[in-house]
């Protein structure tokens, strides 16, 4: 018969237990809280609506009562959208000075005309008009398209006319 511990050593015994107990359930539910990020990245990438500029609030009704959303805390919803707009924008910008880039001899008109570097809202519509109709361009998805307008234009343009300066 094996001998009975004291008091004092089924109380570690207890408390040691508990704790054990304690960690492996908050350890648990740290890795749930993980997975269901991972899973509301996911589902954001999935998603064609979400685009870029647009706030959470507008694509909010598109989540509810998916697990991945409803189990995150606001703060961490915010956060993981936040980046997720981060990311496809920048994505977005990538693909659209890459296409830019494609189109460099569109520029050297601009150059050849205006060498002070001056670009006037007609060489910008001519620009645009040109791109609206290449048919790289046309195949990116709507939410790369909304940002083909004469403001998205005129920043990597003013890039483009320093690069053919260059030349």
């Amino acid at each position: 018969m094996a001998a009975e511990l004291p008091p004092i050593g089924q109380l570690r015994n207890s408390l040691a237990h508990s704790l054990k107990l304690r960690q492996a359930l908050s350890s648990k539910m740290r890795l749930g809280q993980i997975i269901m990020r991972d899973r509301f990245k996911a589902l954001l990438a999935e998603t064609g609506y979400v685009t870029p500029g647009k706030r959470l609030d507008e694509v909010r009704v598109l989540f509810m009562g998916r697990e991945s959303f409803d189990s995150l805390s606001e703060h961490d919803r915010q956060f993981i959208y936040e980046q997720h707009q981060k990311d496809i924008t920048e994505k977005a910008r990538q693909n659209f000075h890459e296409l830019l880039l494609e189109q460099a001899e569109l520029f050297y008109h601009v150059k050849s005309i205006a060498p002070t570097g001056t670009i006037t809202q007609e060489d910008i519509r001519d620009i645009t008009q040109t791109l609206q109709e290449d048919s790289s361009i046309l195949s990116l998805p709507p939410q790369i398209m909304t940002t083909l307008d004469s403001r998205a234009v005129l920043l990597p343009l003013n890039s483009l006319k320093l690069l053919m300066l260059s030349l």
